[in-house]
């Protein structure tokens, strides 16, 4: 969570609401609205069990995300995803949020961003954490996927999910 809410198109109890302002709390699981009635400003939290995704262009970089409120066929249970999926290249970013304890500053802890990242194996998605789990799951394409991990230095981060993302639209192109 954080002091940005973007304007947001929202699919909740089957139905779409379009420019709602949100935040999604990633530590705490929760869909959060923010309105203004009577002059007064509402926080509304949402139960997230009846929550498909929402969308919204970000309007720091002018990026598209769409986030799916789901489970990901060879993951156990539902999760904020985002749909990062090109051509017939299925992948999902899963944000996290951890809390970093230590006492330093007068402060007690801090939030640490991170995500992990989601392969269509086809049959399911698989967790991928290391270049060699892509080349396993993607053996058609090993030597195009070797000459672009080495061109660009490529690494897999929790911190960094550019990576990722470049590599799924690259691959993408190969399909």
């Amino acid at each position: 969570m954080s002091g940005y809410w973007p304007v947001a198109d929202i699919i909740y109890n089957g139905s779409r609401f379009t420019g709602q302002l949100m935040n999604y709390d990633l530590y705490k699981d929760e869909l959060i609205i923010y309105r203004t009635e009577n002059g007064r400003i509402k926080y509304v939290v949402l139960n997230k069990d009846n929550l498909t995704g929402f969308s919204y262009t970000d309007t720091t970089d002018m990026s598209f995300h769409l986030f799916e409120y789901t489970e990901l066929p060879g993951t156990s249970g539902k999760s904020l995803y985002e749909n990062i999926s090109a051509g017939s290249i299925g992948f999902y970013l899963k944000p996290m949020k951890r809390v970093e304890l230590r006492s330093a500053g007068g402060m007690r802890g801090q939030f640490t961003d991170y995500y992990e990242y989601y392969l269509s194996a086809g049959n399911g998605f698989a967790r991928i954490s290391t270049k060699n789990q892509i080349l396993e799951l993607l053996p058609e394409h090993v030597r195009e996927i070797r000459a672009y991990m080495r061109e660009r230095r490529f690494k897999i981060n929790g911190n960094h999910p550019e990576y990722m993302v470049g590599l799924i639209h690259f691959l993408s192109t190969l399909h």
